[in-house]
């Protein structure tokens, strides 16, 4: 069997889903998107569960033993993940279609966020622009210093006050000069990534989204960590992270939501 870098495997199932997301997603409620309900409020439409097969499917080409686990996949899968008892040695985490409520409310930011793992380490992101229409990875993000990051942010915060956990001070959240919530994980991390946005707060992260994100800002230079310090694991799926572009503005942040 030939054997490929990590980088390889994404860019080949990329290639596989590409079009998909650049040509077929229909955002708008006019176009007939299709969905239902899952956990008893989350949308997800025909597009997510596509998606998330089409990217198996093109793994297994790849390699067979590459599992595939994501936010369309079982609860016993997912579990048995975050707690570390798989077999695999090739895990690929998927959120195939993040921002699912954008596309049914006609709203064009959307993304896909793949990440590949290795003997439980991740190995490769990727992270699509649905306005670019293009992929992002490692090595795609200029590190830049802190002060540079910190001056020319556009945004201060990214953040959804109306998921915030109920010990944070959602008050002390209006002395930010502005507060954006784009209801898409992918995108606001594109945005932190770009030095667009200060820091962000990402209740009840979840592991298809969060591990190639701590990735991709530590490679960036940016702070990456969960509400009480400690580094984003496998383990860590469902707490609130904190990111930020240096650690001045996350100390910044926490006190002003804890205190």
């Amino acid at each position: 069997m030939t054997m490929f870098l990590p980088s390889q495997i994404l860019d080949m199932i990329l290639d596989e889903i590409g079009s998909i997301l650049d040509t077929e997603i229909p955002v708008g409620s006019k176009t007939g998107v299709v969905f239902d309900y899952k956990k008893g409020h989350e949308r997800v439409t025909k597009f997510d569960i596509m998606l998330q097969k089409r990217i198996t499917e093109a793994a297994k080409k790849i390699d067979p033993e590459i599992l595939v686990i994501g936010e369309e996949s079982s609860h016993s899968e997912i579990s048995a993940f975050v707690e570390g008892s798989l077999p695999n040695d090739q895990i690929i985490l998927v959120d195939p279609l993040d921002g699912t409520s954008n596309v049914t409310l006609n709203l064009p930011i959307y993304s896909s966020i793949i990440t590949y793992i290795q003997n439980g380490e991740v190995r490769a992101v990727r992270i699509y622009d649905s306005l670019e229409k293009s992929f992002i990875g490692e090595g795609d993000v200029k590190r830049t210093t802190r002060d540079d990051r910190s001056s020319s942010s556009d945004i201060s915060l990214i953040a959804s006050p109306s998921r915030l956990p109920g010990n944070l001070k959602i008050d002390a959240l209006k002395g930010y000069r502005c507060i954006y919530n784009l209801r898409c994980t992918g995108y606001e991390y594109l945005m932190l990534l770009r030095g667009q946005a200060e820091v962000g707060i990402f209740p009840k992260a979840s592991v298809w989204e969060h591990l190639g994100g701590r990735f991709l800002c530590l490679e960036a230079g940016l702070i990456h960590q969960t509400l009480n310090g400690d580094q984003y694991t496998r383990a860590s799926h469902g707490k609130t992270v904190l990111v930020a572009q240096s650690t001045d503005i996350l100390n910044n942040l926490i006190e002003k939501i804890t205190c």
